[in-house]
């Protein structure tokens, strides 16, 4: 970053000083703040990236990032409002993080206290419950970690059966019946392809056509040869 200057990081070096200047960082916390939904998406991507190296690179990425993750958004140590931001321009982001939070913890990558999983697990349930499933591949499409998550509800018996009817409505509902309210990832299909061939009238048509410019061609040949026949 500044010319002359280099230095040689670690992974993990590399990846704390990446987070500290920007999601640990609460200036540029507030500025993405400021940008809304947009915003909001750009922290879901920075811990879906964590998730990422957690996987490829194990080794790389300690605990105490994630601890610093669960402080910053899920305890709001920094008194940013972080829950109220979320709630209000993107709750499916907040939904999709800690959902993954708690994917890293169920994989074994993060060894955190039960106390904290309980605790993330009690307001990932809370945001789908009261703003219906974002259904990404961490918060619906995911079976084992849906039961953990249920699993850790267990002294709420009521928030652990909303949470399950909840994703249960959402996953079995026919497509364009579930009313969605906010920013929710949709799967794109292409439009049908179009058939190339002329519909059945057009090809009639095409034939009539045909049929009456051949019979004008051998018109205008017939009477060609008469003239010339009258000629001689």
């Amino acid at each position: 970053r500044t010319p002359g200057q280099a230095k040689v990081q670690t992974g993990t070096q590399a990846v704390m000083s990446e987070a500290r200047t920007t999601v640990l960082n609460p200036k540029y916390i507030r500025e993405m703040m400021e940008e809304g939904p947009t915003g909001a998406n750009t922290f879901a991507a920075y811990f879906s990236n964590t998730y990422g190296w957690e996987v490829t690179k194990p080794d790389m990425v300690q605990d105490y990032l994630w601890e610093e993750y669960r402080k910053v958004y899920v305890d709001d140590t920094l008194k940013l409002g972080i829950r109220e931001y979320f709630e209000k321009k993107n709750p499916y982001a907040y939904q999709e993080m800690t959902a993954i939070m708690l994917e890293t913890i169920r994989k074994g990558f993060w060894k955190a206290d039960e106390k904290t999983v309980r605790k993330i697990a009690a307001l990932h349930a809370e945001l789908i419950r009261k703003h219906t499933p974002g259904c990404s591949a961490f918060v619906c499409n995911n079976a084992k970690l849906r039961e953990m998550i249920a699993d850790k509800l267990s002294d709420d018996p009521k928030a652990a059966a909303d949470y399950r009817e909840a994703i249960r409505r959402i996953r079995e509902a026919p497509a364009g019946t579930e009313k969605v309210e906010g920013q929710v990832l949709k799967e794109q299909r292409p439009d049908p392809v179009r058939k190339t061939e002329p519909e059945s009238g057009g090809i009639s048509r095409q034939i009539a056509v045909g049929a009456v410019v051949l019979l004008a061609v051998l018109a205008v040949l017939i009477g060609s040869r008469r003239r010339k026949r009258k000629d001689r």
